[in-house]
């Protein structure tokens, strides 16, 4: 979750069917430079910051991204990135996941996070 001064995430795992345990929550203030960012590049950060903050759960496991930005999921199959961009979704390869979009209003962590 990305918001225009604020970056937070958490770690849930599927325990059921349609049914998540918390297991942890993150979040941090953005820089006053990472507040001019586009909301792709707050959303991307915030992905960023959910893999180093969560490595030692992630690696090695397949796991979900659920993102309200839709346009994440095009993000990381584009092949010609540049800039920031391009080096965090080298961050990302390390990383075996899939992007999940869900609108705000079924996003109900991010809701409370927000």
């Amino acid at each position: 979750m990305a918001l225009d001064v604020a970056i937070g995430s958490a770690l849930m795992q599927l325990s059921e069917p349609s049914w998540y345990r918390l297991v942890y929550y993150i979040s941090r203030k953005l820089s006053v430079v990472e507040r001019n960012y586009s909301t792709t590049e707050r959303e991307t950060l915030g992905m960023i910051y959910s893999i180093n903050k969560f490595r030692q759960y992630l690696l090695g496991k397949k796991f979900t991204f659920h993102v309200v930005h839709s346009a994440l999921l095009y993000l990381v199959s584009k092949q010609e990135l540049i800039g920031k961009l391009a080096r965090w979704m080298l961050l990302l390869q390390e990383f075996e996941f899939d992007i999940l979009h869900r609108p705000g209003v079924q996003h109900e962590v991010a809701n409370y996070l927000g």
